[in-house]
């Protein structure tokens, strides 16, 4: 199943709600949801909230091509630099238990703005969606 929402992630000092097409179903909502707290957790760096979507195999490859697990990730929460981060083009897709959603993130950060197309994918564990992985390409 395949749903293209137009969902727009604004955070800096506070979270927007995520717009969602009427029609979407609530499983594609609530992973959109999922979404938005973990960019909130990175936004705010709020480790307890950043512990709650990450989940204990996760595993993140960045636009450089490093890998970084739940704890480094967990670390860095803490010590990222506040950015303003907009999520465009969202789509989600489900294969059972996993969903797959692939969007656009425009970020800025001390003046510079670096666009990147991701892939976040989540798994309904313990009775919600956590991330098990995330990659990021730049887009040029």
């Amino acid at each position: 199943m395949k749903l293209k929402l137009s969902a727009v992630l604004l955070a800096f000092a506070a979270m927007l709600a995520v717009p969602t097409a009427a029609s979407a179903p609530p499983k594609a909502i609530a992973v959109l949801d999922a979404e938005k707290s973990w960019l909130k957790a990175r936004t705010m760096r709020d480790s307890n909230l950043l512990q709650n979507v990450l989940s204990e195999n996760y595993a993140h490859v960045d636009a450089t091509g490093r890998l970084h697990y739940r704890d480094d990730e967990l670390a860095a929460s803490t010590k990222t630099r506040p950015q303003r981060e907009v999520r465009s083009e969202q789509t989600v897709d489900f294969a059972g238990d996993v969903a797959i959603v692939r969007g656009i993130s425009t970020r800025r950060a001390a003046g510079k703005t670096t666009r990147l197309r991701y892939t976040d994918v989540y798994r309904w564990l313990r009775n919600r969606w956590q991330a098990v992985a995330a990659q990021e390409t730049p887009i040029h």
